[in-house]
């Protein structure tokens, strides 16, 4: 009686890294598909594997942007060689495996706080500080895509009732625009993150104390965001009032750097 090794393909998954960045491609971005199309038998595992890039695009700090298709390859194994690890008795020898290749995708590089104030001669590049005396700080100008260098601009958030829904409330802010696909985290208006800066839509009914305005009024996005075409975007959120109306609401703009 014969056992003759079971065919089984690796496949390196995609990767991703930022332009300008060393991108180390680790041993467990792949997949296995045995020949029948699921898992190994036996509860076998392939948990380490070798991965290339073609052409050192992984670690080279100047490749273009770009997506390298099928880049990202895996070494074969073999014998004298061994590039795979695995358990649950996984055994090499037992399979013939084929291999699948994996794209590398360099994004652009996203603009940082300190990237963006070294554009500016300043006396004090602090990020808490007010060289325009405009009433906001470097990071708040850096967060809404204002000038901190004295050119006024209207970045700040604005606020107006909807027009033929009494007790709603249109809430309007600028934000740092995604360069790629995903560098944005979060639900707009609570909690997004982007680029170092977390945005929180707050509101209350006492100015002492404020909360995240999804927690306590019923908040959409209205509509898509509006690219202004200097690196940042404008978001409009819907506020529903309470029912109970006689209480003023107040509602303002949390900028934090993560």
């Amino acid at each position: 009686l014969t056992v003759n090794r079971r065919a089984a393909q690796i496949i390196a998954s995609a990767q991703e890294k930022d332009y300008g960045d060393v991108h180390d491609l680790g041993d467990a971005s792949f997949t296995v598909v045995d020949r029948d199309g699921g898992a190994l038998p036996n509860g076998e595992t392939v948990n380490t594997v070798t991965l290339v890039s073609a052409n050192g695009i992984d670690a080279s700090t100047n490749a273009d942007v770009g997506t390298y298709t099928d880049n990202i390859s895996v070494t074969p194994t073999s014998t004298s060689d061994p590039t795979i690890t695995g358990s649950a008795n996984f055994n090499q020898e037992n399979y013939t495996f084929g291999y699948g290749t994996g794209d590398l995708t360099v994004n652009r590089r996203g603009q940082s706080y300190l990237q963006w104030i070294a554009g500016y001669s300043l006396d004090d590049s602090g990020p808490l500080v007010d060289s325009d005396q405009d009433g906001l700080v470097h990071l708040v100008e850096y967060a809404l895509g204002g000038n901190p260098s004295g050119v006024q601009r209207s970045v700040r958030p604005t606020l107006v009732e909807a027009a033929g829904a009494p007790g709603d409330l249109l809430f309007s802010y600028r934000r740092l625009r995604e360069l790629n696909s995903g560098d944005g985290s979060g639900n707009t208006g609570d909690g997004y993150s982007i680029y170092g800066i977390n945005y929180t839509v707050q509101a209350t009914t006492v100015l002492a104390s404020w909360a995240s305005a999804s927690s306590i009024l019923a908040m959409q996005v209205e509509g898509v965001p509006i690219d202004n075409g200097d690196g940042t975007e404008t978001v409009t959120l819907r506020m529903t009032l309470p029912n109970a109306a006689d209480d003023r609401w107040f509602l303002r703009l949390q900028i934090e750097a993560d």
